[in-house]
């Protein structure tokens, strides 16, 4: 168990508020996942940046903001890739996004052994929060920011489009042009969190937040809030496991996010008796 050290929290404090920002952003974008039963795309997208980070790895080493733009690219292939698979269907085939996950996750690790000596592989899949410095932050709030934004401002239009296609159609809300910009946003979402929780647990920021204050409302402003506020506090509490018990931080804050689900879904299950 580590003692308390000043110094410590110090080293700790560019990737402390990266998380919390992150989280921020992650829970509210994880609230559409969930209304669209997408979780799996998530899933998807979310393995498929390893190779991208494998190949920008290989060109440019570890320079974080190389990683980030392979990573982007290589979702953004995936996304395509799904799109394709899928067209004529109304619902994502749960087979074909199994296999584009499978396939992008099995291309990356087979790049990224190719350079045994040269990166640890664990660093790349369950994130490495130290790796984070203050000019890290600078592209990283930015653009935390610009999705909180642009999901407020388009929550209306994805909220309809989730519950409610038929009645989003007749308002001439277009179905296709915002399931595409909910994808590109979810993929640099998981871009932004993969230095974090790695490109395996990134999800959780996602789903978990929303996952436990759905256990108590379904109203959108509700959500939007309590998504928030459970994201951030699975986050504080992920970042104390880490630091107290020596563990990495993304399964830290991934493990702190399913205890505060399972509590909250026992607690309000007490209350509904």
């Amino acid at each position: 168990m580590a003692e308390f050290n000043l110094e410590s929290y110090l080293i700790f404090w560019p990737g402390v508020v990266a998380l919390i920002s992150l989280s921020a952003a992650s829970a509210l974008l994880g609230i559409f996942l969930s209304l669209r039963k997408m979780s799996l795309a998530g899933d998807a997208i979310s393995h498929s940046l390893l190779p991208g980070i494998a190949i920008a790895y290989a060109f440019k080493g570890l320079e974080t903001g190389w990683l980030s733009v392979g990573a982007f690219i290589s979702g953004s292939l995936a996304i395509t890739i799904l799109v394709f698979l899928n067209r004529g269907r109304k619902h994502a085939s749960d087979a074909h996004m199994a296999l584009l996950y499978l396939t992008f996750l099995s291309t990356g690790i087979l790049i990224l052994t190719a350079h045994p000596s040269r990166v640890d592989i664990l660093d790349l899949l369950f994130g490495n929060l130290l790796a984070l410095d203050s000019h890290s932050l600078l592209w990283i709030l930015p653009f935390c920011a610009l999705l909180i934004l642009a999901t407020i401002i388009k929550s209306r239009s994805l909220w309809l489009t989730a519950t409610d296609p038929e009645w989003a159609q007749y308002l001439r809300k277009s179905l296709t042009k915002n399931e595409f910009w909910f994808l590109f946003s979810l993929n640099l979402c998981l871009v932004l969190a993969f230095q974090v929780a790695g490109t395996l647990l990134s999800l959780g920021l996602l789903l978990f937040p929303v996952m436990t204050i759905r256990q108590w409302s379904s109203h959108l402003s509700t959500l939007f809030i309590g998504s928030v506020l459970f994201g951030i506090a699975n986050s504080i509490i992920g970042l104390f496991l880490c630091f107290y018990l020596n563990t990495p931080a993304g399964p830290s804050v991934v493990l702190a996010s399913a205890i505060m689900y399972f509590m909250n879904l026992q607690i309000s299950r007490r209350f509904a008796k």
